[in-house]
């Protein structure tokens, strides 16, 4: 692996519960993918920047409602600027 990469799965059809313990219903997973040789902080200031931005319902829906994957591609690019 040359350069991050991401991957999101769309639950929304079928929401289910995280291990049959979550109260909400899981729409969405992301996964995160950096390459060995970046610098090892690069993943978790990723997630850093993500988890701020997952706290607002605006990006949620934005992130939820993208059509394909160039769709979740720009959401996550748009959030991600600079990192």
């Amino acid at each position: 692996m040359e350069k991050r990469g991401f991957y999101f799965a769309d639950f929304q059809r079928r929401p289910f519960s995280w291990l049959g313990k979550s109260a909400t219903p899981v729409r969405g997973i992301l996964l995160i993918a950096v390459p060995a040789a970046a610098n090892g902080e690069e993943h978790l200031k990723l997630i850093a920047r993500l988890s701020r931005r997952l706290m607002h319902e605006d990006f949620r829906a934005e992130l939820l409602s993208a059509r394909d994957s160039d769709a979740v591609l720009a959401v996550l690019r748009q959030c991600l600027q600079g990192s």
